[in-house]
């Protein structure tokens, strides 16, 4: 059977200690399947752990997949015993692994959480296939896999997992042509054929050669060697940020504004001459290259609270610890973005600041659904009604919310059943109605800061793509935000209720544009947030729309 590829670099070095005692020392057969259970089960866990944390870290981190290597030494110590499974059993066994890998190749996108619970499946699968396979049943999926297009995929396998990724992700820019479909399978049809001569021309004289084959060790030497010194040059690299071309360095807006006798008005200055800029200021901050790291401190803090958390590990009080009044920050990553400004301006005001922002979770009380959970997301349910309790006993002088404008997965009825469209806008200001009366009962009072223009495109991106047309990574006012009826309704009833409304839409934008670049800052460090350097530096206007 075909090698197939994902943890091939690792396996070459697990595969012969297990190769040769199983079956050649029976009596270390138990020590080794307990041994290989625990690794198992240690690096599924924290597997699962990290996948909800840092799920890159988790996807690449060689302590997060042990595991997967550890289901397959467990077949080869089982071999002997596989061998003698009932035909009929192992027969259906295959094809059931292989449904399984089917199912996750084509059930499984983007917004999976991968590796964690939902890699069982793929490596569950393999491994029934493998280890039914060793009966040699009829009827098996290997009537299938001995085809010689499985065969041949198979064998370059290796080789096109490792070239597939940087010529789709390189192909585009290189082409000058946007993602697609019809370029991705091309770019992966190009990707197999520099696979089957690299396979020819560079792994198997290598691999074959008279020196590395006139002893096993050599080979083992060597990959740990080249290994080490890949993960040496990758992290060197990761150290250098690649220079982007940019233009003349430009004044900061953050002491523009902090001096200015009427904020607002030097701000449309900038707006105006920011719509026109082309070229990326060369001081520009953060740098588009660095932008993704670009978080307010209670990222940090884990005071942001992601999916499954509702509970933070500390009071996350920010502002003037030692404040006799307090006020409060709720709502999602979109409320969050504003923490640099609240957090300034409840220091410079004296008012402790309770930060109470999580992942997806609007500040309106509804349930949604959770595209990442790929279910309804109680926990944001659980977690507001704690805050707006939290509120309730506190009495903050005032409570800011900030929540995406509508761009969710999802509106769920109390029984658990995916709302229609149509429904979304009623039940969405019904949520906002109950959540300003929950907190004016509380004595405070609620300040609905509406949501900030969404950017095209991921901006860092668009940046190091176009520096010398930074203008093309620019919002038009008339597409930047989502649902500009339902945002106006939102309001209206807001205000109506006696909330303070806030619109920060002239914070952004002209008449007609929303700027990536604003002076020197880079407005938006992905796709929808704001950097925290125009968070700060829009500290004057907020301030100066706050309740007093």
């Amino acid at each position: 059977m075909p090698r197939y590829a994902t943890g091939e670099p690792r396996k070459e070095v697990v595969a012969p200690v297990v190769d040769k005692t199983p079956e050649r020392k029976p009596a270390t057969r138990v020590p080794l399947t307990l041994a290989l259970i625990a690794v198992a089960g240690i690096s599924l866990a924290a597997s699962v752990t990290q996948t909800k944390s840092a799920a890159p870290w988790a996807y690449f981190g060689a302590h997060t997949r042990a595991w997967e290597l550890a289901v397959g030494a467990l077949v080869a110590v089982a071999a002997s015993r596989l061998a003698r499974l009932p035909g009929p059993l192992a027969a259906l066994l295959t094809w059931a692994g292989l449904a399984a890998v089917i199912t996750s190749a084509f059930h499984y996108d983007e917004n999976t959480a991968f590796p964690g619970t939902a890699a069982l499946l793929p490596v569950l699968g393999s491994a029934a296939i493998i280890a039914a396979g060793c009966a040699s049943p009829r009827g098996s999926v290997a009537v299938v896999l001995r085809a010689w297009p499985f065969q041949l995929i198979g064998r370059y396998s290796y080789s096109w997992y490792l070239w597939h990724w940087p010529v789709l992700m390189i192909g585009p820019a290189a082409l000058g042509r946007e993602p697609s479909l019809r370029l991705g399978l091309a770019l992966s049809a190009a990707s197999l054929v520099v696979a089957v001569l690299s396979y020819h021309l560079v792994e198997n004289p290598a691999r074959n050669g008279p020196w590395i084959k006139a002893r096993a060790r050599r080979g083992i030497a060597v990959g740990l060697v080249l290994s080490t010194a890949t993960a040496g040059v990758a992290l060197g690299a990761g150290q250098f940020t690649p220079p982007v071309e940019t233009g003349e360095a430009v004044e900061d807006p953050t002491s523009l504004l902090a001096k200015a006798a009427d904020p607002q008005a030097v701000l449309q200055t900038l707006l105006a001459e920011s719509a026109k800029r082309t070229r990326l200021p060369s001081n520009v901050r953060p740098a588009p290259q660095s932008a993704a790291t670009d978080q307010p401190v209670i990222y940090k803090d884990q005071c942001h609270l992601e999916y499954e958390v509702v509970t933070p590990d500390g009071p996350c009080l920010y502002g003037d610890p030692d404040g006799k009044k307090s006020i409060f920050l709720l709502g999602d990553s979109h409320a969050a973005h504003w923490f640099p400004a609240v957090d300034a301006i409840a220091k410079k005001r004296g008012l402790q600041l309770y930060s109470r922002t999580k992942s997806a979770c609007p500040a309106s009380s509804v349930l949604v659904f959770n595209r990442v959970l790929k279910r309804p997301y109680r926990e944001c349910a659980e977690w507001r009604e704690k805050v707006l309790d939290e509120i309730a006993a506190k009495r903050p002088t005032f409570v800011v919310l900030s929540s995406n404008g509508g761009n969710f997965d999802g509106l769920v009825s109390p029984d658990n059943k995916l709302l229609d469209k149509s429904n979304w806008d009623k039940l969405w200001l019904a949520g906002w109605i109950k959540t300003v009366d929950r907190i004016k009962k509380a004595g405070s009072v609620p300040v609905l800061l509406l949501d900030t223009p969404w950017p095209p495109n991921s901006t860092p991106e668009c940046m190091v793509t176009n520096p010398s047309a930074v203008d093309k990574c620019s919002a038009r006012v008339a597409e930047a935000f989502y649902e500009p009826v339902r945002r106006k309704a939102v309001a209206a009833k807001a205000a109506s209720l006696g909330a303070k409304v806030i619109d920060s839409q002239g914070w952004f934008c002209t008449a007609e544009v929303c700027p990536a670049v604003i002076g020197n800052l880079l407005v938006w460090k992905d796709g929808s947030h704001i950097s925290t350097a125009y968070s700060a530096a829009l500290t004057p206007l907020l301030n100066a729309s706050l309740p007093k």
